[in-house]
């Protein structure tokens, strides 16, 4: 404030003076409790003893066990202490404790299940009469629509409960045994509908023996053990194989609908696109890149190797 600027900065600068609004006085007010402990504690007759003293005067730490009862709150302090009591009011408390409650609750819980399972059948059963036009094969039809309905409704409201992030195993026709693929399931699919699956059943089983029975042999073509198949054509003319550039198995290449190349005019064409695919994944092998996404920026000097001080013996990684 002993500059030029001393008068500005004045200016700004407001000091507000609190200004009694009556002659009433308004002391603080400090209960009478608190002002006594304050008052013996400033004499010295008020000593607070912490758990910290109680524990080195009884034996420290590992010795003493603290007190968790001399702070319980009720009615009467000399409840804290009391030992649950045997004989209460003239009456053995254990003669009120039921050793047989498990049975007892199992034995509800059954009575439960059953009453909720007659009562969706009665349910069920109100349904139907509410349609008496249709007949068995309709009632049926019907039933198995509403079963499929609450399966939705359940499964929904399942993945409702946990926010759509239930865990869940991999479901697919191998590992889920209601979507997998039986000669039973389909013959009472396809019987559902009205069709003959007789010839369709056989079929299926004598293509399922022939695949158990059917050994894995190395022929001298080298195709595989299929050479009857593949190396053999129409009119029984042997067919020269013919390799991939990329020496593919003739397994894969046969699962394949349509070669590399196939839109190309001829081998040479195909080589030299071959050649060209092979040019361009070459920069990205020697980066070791994990395809033409892998944007990854490694780092070039590791803060752990490249700062402090060399001593002796660390020459070696550094």
């Amino acid at each position: 404030l002993a500059s030029r600027r001393a008068g500005e900065v004045l200016n700004r600068l407001h000091v507000a003076q609190p200004k009694p609004r009556d002659k009433i006085s308004r002391p603080a007010v400090i209960p009478h409790s608190v002002a006594v402990n304050k008052a013996k504690k400033a004499s010295g007759e008020l000593k607070i003893v912490t758990e910290k003293m109680l524990q080195e005067e009884n034996g420290g730490a590992g010795v003493y066990n603290a007190d968790l009862r001399k702070n319980y709150l009720l009615d009467n302090d000399d409840w804290k202490y009391d030992i649950m009591p045997e004989i209460y009011n003239g009456k053995n408390v254990a003669d009120f404790i039921d050793p047989e409650i498990d049975e007892r609750l199992a034995e509800l819980e059954r009575e439960e299940e059953e009453l909720e399972a007659r009562f969706q059948e009665d349910k069920a059963a109100a349904e139907m009469e509410m349609e008496p036009d249709l007949d068995d094969e309709e009632k049926e039809l019907l039933g198995q629509v509403r079963a499929r309905r609450a399966k939705l409704v359940s499964d929904h409201r399942r993945k409702k409960s946990v926010a759509n992030n239930v865990p869940t195993m991999r479901r697919d026709r191998t590992s889920d045994p209601e979507r997998r693929l039986t000669t039973t399931r389909m013959k009472e699919s396809l019987g559902a509908m009205g069709i003959d699956t007789t010839l369709a059943v056989a079929r299926a089983r004598s293509a399922s023996a022939v695949r158990e029975g059917r050994k894995r042999s190395r022929s001298l073509a080298g195709n595989g053990g299929d050479e009857d198949v593949d190396a053999m054509d129409a009119d029984g003319e042997e067919k020269p194989r013919v390799h991939s550039s990329k020496s593919r198995s003739v397994s894969v290449a046969r699962r394949t609908s349509k070669s590399k190349g196939a839109g190309l005019r001829d081998e040479s064409e195909k080589m030299r696109a071959q050649k060209l695919a092979d040019k361009a994944q070459r920069k990205m092998n020697k980066r070791a890149k994990t395809g033409e996404a892998d944007r990854v920026i490694i780092t070039k000097m590791p803060k752990h190797l490249f700062s402090g001080k060399r001593g002796n013996g660390k020459t070696d990684r550094r």
